[in-house]
């Protein structure tokens, strides 16, 4: 019988009784029904039948907790007026099902007609979050959870799962003890958790409750990663067979036609957001910034002088249905936004890239970072903001890496070119000198002095015919080295010609070959002083370069005795003639007293003689013929050197070094033959220390 039946079928009872004979005064011998007691309760209640109504309706017309109500069974009646009362003032309102859910737990049994009062009590007064926090208990209390749905739908709907009460009570936990969590919030769900006999935690969780939550927790993320490969998989087939209608499809449903790219771009940290352009659905654009890179690397690494950033064009691998592939220009690049790019597939068949890719003109930068990026996509990194950040973090080092493998060659030193390491000489040098010479040497179109120093140094060593001046040369016999070396144009034709290898294969089949170790193979960075490193003070006529950095070895041992002594350093000069050059540039000033290599005598003992006046140094600079079409003929060559603390001083202005690694070249004089004004130290030292410290700390 419903409640509204129930209470009209006492009122017709009492109704009928009343009008017949008395009933006996003892109602233990009267019907229940017929009681005066049950009949006044009766009249206490009727009020809230509609109330009853709306609680039959949530709990069902067999809801046990009605029927203690209706009958008063273990309940006391002032409080089923108060639960009837709280129940009628919240009718409409959201917190009203919740309500009626909770009086459904009235039981005879455990007496908790007066907590389940208090409870509505306080969630009938409560804010929207109290109320949105005790729903998610109850929902989860009775095997009900929140996922979310699709946007079409409600934006979250209750799912059955079979949940652990470790999951519950961490739930609970979790609110009682956040700090930002209002008092009447703790309130009403300690009353909740309290009627639902789930364990509270104040303090700290045990690690087995934890543990079994975290496990509920990771099925269910496990399956909703699932749901959504499933999803995407589907938008994709369907997008493949019917673009129009899915996304028509997509637009009534309410979900976003989103790739996978705009999602993953949406996703990126704002820093990396503006770095980042979308070309098509599976391509973008990423940008590196070149400020980074001083005067000597952009020379050093063959970057155009107007270029500003490298552009990164990357075609992502989303369908799987083709390899990711990408290819590299600087913003100087003229028409590469609408250029039909070749991009270099990254496939489980390709090898590391080792020519030209896409129209770029290809750089000693572009193509050491294209085999970074190559190996690193090989690895499996195609996530837009790794690959920046991978990028990002490789730039600044690339001098210190090997060109072609990528190994490590220095590390607190600094320098400006990278070469190939010394750990597998062949196989890495060759990839390196397989490349065209303009991208080893891109000073060849841009700095043709430095070049011209290199080969004039070279054939002064082939004149005077000493084999320990030209270590390592590939090429066997003085006459023919001097022979290759005046065959060749002059450095103009060189720098302007547009195919340099068959140019010089013209001239002799060994040119490119001897320019390449002529310029390389110290491993260092010879240039024409410019900028903060440029001297002033200098006679007229006077060519001046710095040695950016000598090879990764003796870099390092330079920097160890910095290190060690903990010194400043200090300008020497040094004058010799100019076919010591390669050597010197190859091994470093060595101790040559009493070695075949000896210029002068030894009159204060075995060392390297150093001077801090240059005109004591320019008087041991004897001139030194050059190659026939050279720019430096019959110049005269000093030294510039940085010596770590002072050197022995033995005379005047004569110093003697026995430690070589304690001293090292960083400018490279040539004076004319006829100069008869040396400069004054005081006029040039200043500006020379200057520049040695900014080559050293990477200012410059």
């Amino acid at each position: 019988m419903k409640a509204a039946e129930w209470l009209s079928f006492l009122e017709h009872v009492q109704i009928v009784f009343t009008s017949g004979p008395p009933l006996p005064p003892d109602e233990e011998g009267v019907p229940a029904v017929l009681r005066s007691t049950l009949q006044k309760y009766r009249a206490e209640i009727a009020r809230y039948s509609s109330t009853l109504t709306r609680l039959e309706a949530a709990l069902g017309d067999q809801s046990e907790a009605i029927k203690r109500i209706l009958v008063r069974d273990g309940v006391q009646s002032s409080t089923v007026g108060t639960i009837l009362q709280i129940l009628k003032a919240a009718e409409g309102k959201s917190v009203e099902l919740l309500l009626q859910q909770v009086v459904g737990l009235l039981s005879p049994k455990t007496k908790n007609g007066g907590k389940i009062s208090v409870c509505i009590a306080s969630l009938s007064e409560a804010s929207e979050d109290t109320e949105r926090a005790c729903k998610r208990i109850w929902d989860a209390k009775h095997g009900y959870l929140l996922t979310p749905r699709l946007p079409s739908e409600p934006i979250e709907s209750a799912e059955r799962h079979d949940i652990p009460v470790a999951v519950i009570e961490v739930m609970v936990a979790g609110w009682l003890q956040n700090v930002t969590v209002p008092g009447e919030t703790k309130d009403a769900i300690h009353l909740l958790a309290g009627l639902l006999d789930i364990k509270v935690f104040h303090f700290d969780i045990p690690q087995a409750t934890l543990v079994s939550a975290a496990t509920f927790w990771r099925k269910i993320e496990d399956d909703l990663v699932q749901e959504e490969a499933r999803l995407v998989a589907l938008r994709k087939a369907l997008k493949a067979k019917d673009p129009k209608g899915t996304t028509l499809l997509l637009q009534e449903i309410g979900v976003p036609d989103t790739t996978e790219l705009d999602e993953e771009m949406m996703k990126l940290p704002a820093d990396l957001k503006d770095l980042v352009e979308r070309l098509s659905d599976s391509e973008v654009e990423l940008t590196f910034s070149l400020a980074a890179f001083t005067q000597l690397q952009r020379a050093a690494m063959g970057v155009p002088e107007a270029a500003n950033a490298l552009m990164l064009q990357l075609s992502l691998n989303y369908n799987n249905e083709s390899s990711p592939s990408f290819c590299l220009h600087y913003d100087t690049d003229r028409h590469f936004e609408t250029l039909a790019h070749t991009r270099y597939v990254c496939s489980a068949g390709s090898e590391d890239p080792t020519k030209q890719i896409c129209t770029s003109a290809q750089t000693a930068l572009t193509w050491q970072l294209s085999r970074v990026i190559y190996s690193e996509i090989r690895r499996g990194t195609t996530a837009i903001a790794s690959i920046l950040q991978y990028v990002n973090t490789w730039i600044p080092k690339l001098a210190q890496l090997c060109v072609s493998c990528c190994t490590r060659n220095a590390q607190s030193i600094q320098l400006r070119r990278s070469t190939p390491c010394t750990g597998s000489p062949f196989a890495c040098a060759q990839l390196w000198y397989n490349l065209p010479l303009h991208v080893r040497v891109p000073e060849i179109r841009t700095d043709t002095f430095s070049v011209d120093i290199a080969l004039a140094s070279v054939y002064a060593a082939a004149v005077a015919n000493k084999p320990e001046l030209l270590p390592n040369c590939p090429i066997r016999g003085n006459e023919y080295i001097k022979s290759i070396l005046n065959a060749l144009p002059s450095m103009g034709v060189m720098r302007d010609a547009v195919n340099l290898s068959s140019i010089l294969a013209s001239y002799h089949a060994d040119a490119e070959k001897l320019i390449s170790w002529a310029v390389v193979h110290h491993r260092g960075f010879l240039a024409t002083a410019t900028g903060l490193l440029k001297i002033p003070n200098l006679p007229p006529g006077t060519h001046q370069f710095v040695l950016a950095n000598a090879s990764p070895k003796l870099e390092n041992a330079f920097v160890q005795r910095i290190d060690d002594h903990k010194k400043d350093t200090t300008v020497l000069f040094h004058g010799t003639s100019l076919d010591r050059l390669p050597a010197i540039l190859a091994q470093g000033l060595r101790v040559c007293s009493g070695t075949a290599l000896q210029r002068t005598g030894a009159a204060h003992g075995k060392g390297i003689y150093l001077s801090d006046d240059p005109s004591t140094s320019f008087y041991y600079s004897p001139a030194s013929l050059s190659w026939k079409n050279s720019g430096l003929s019959n110049m005269r060559m000093m030294l510039g050197c940085e010596m770590i603390g002072t050197a022995n001083k033995v005379t005047g202005n004569i110093h003697v070094v026995t430690d070589p690694e304690s001293v090292i070249v960083r400018y490279v004089l040539m004076f004319p033959r006829d100069c008869t004004r040396v400069p004054i130290r005081g006029h040039i030292e200043p500006a020379m220390a200057s520049g040695m410290k900014a080559l050293r700390s990477g200012a410059a």
